[in-house]
């Protein structure tokens, strides 16, 4: 029994840890939010889009509210949000890369290991 209370007084800060953040998060995304409409009524359409964009990943964990900022920023910009990330940043041109420098990586290892086998 003593253990258990051990492992749940180290625990307990956890959740606190993680609603404070949760609470931080929804005050910056509140912040994104503001500022999307304030921008978006002063005449700046594509500023207002990469805010309402921040508000969308400040709120990610409330849905409604999150999808809410995704619909600002489709309006916006007339595109589906699945293309709101840089082209450079997908993820199958990061795995294409991942794998062409681990074969070149490979290919350079295995030169610089042939002299060293030949020697012995």
């Amino acid at each position: 029994m003593k253990t258990a209370a051990v492992s749940f007084e180290s625990n307990a800060a956890g959740p606190f840890r993680s609603l404070c953040a949760t609470m931080v998060d929804s005050m910056r995304g509140l912040g994104y939010w503001r500022a999307a409409e304030k921008d978006e009524k002063n005449g700046f359409p594509f500023t207002a889009a990469l805010e309402w964009q921040e508000a969308a990943e400040c709120f990610g964990w409330i849905s409604l509210v999150s999808n809410r900022c995704w619909e600002e920023w489709e309006r916006i910009m007339h595109l589906p949000r699945q293309l709101s990330t840089p082209i450079g940043e997908s993820e199958v041109v990061l795995q294409l890369a991942v794998a062409a420098l681990d074969a070149g990586a490979m290919a350079n290892a295995a030169e610089s290991l042939v002299p060293f086998a030949a020697a012995a």
